[in-house]
C-alpha cells in the first residue's frame, strides 16, 4: 500500500499522527536517509577529477556523478 502515518508537532509541541497518502520515492528517501541530502547537494556539481570517499554507507547509489568514488 502507498499509505502511512507520520508524526507532526504543532506550535505547542504536541504530537499528532497524520495519515500520509501517496508516498513517493522522495518521501521514503527523506524518511530513511535524511542526512544524505546535504552531502548529495554539496557533491552534485563536483568535477570528475575530484574524489569522494564513501565508507560503509549506501550514499554512492544516490550520487549522479559516479566518477572517482572511493
Amino acid at each position: 500500500m502507498n499509505i502511512g502515518k507520520t508524526v507532526e508537532l504543532d506550535n505547542t509541541l504536541q504530537q499528532k499522527e497524520v495519515m500520509k497518502n501517496g508516498y513517493r520515492w522522495k518521501n521514503v528517501f527523506d524518511l530513511q536517509f535524511p542526512h544524505y541530502n546535504k552531502f548529495i547537494e554539496a557533491t552534485n556539481d563536483r568535477a570528475d577529477k575530484d574524489g569522494v570517499l564513501i565508507a560503509g554507507t549506501y550514499l554512492q547509489y544516490f550520487l549522479k556523478n559516479q566518477h572517482n568514488l572511493r
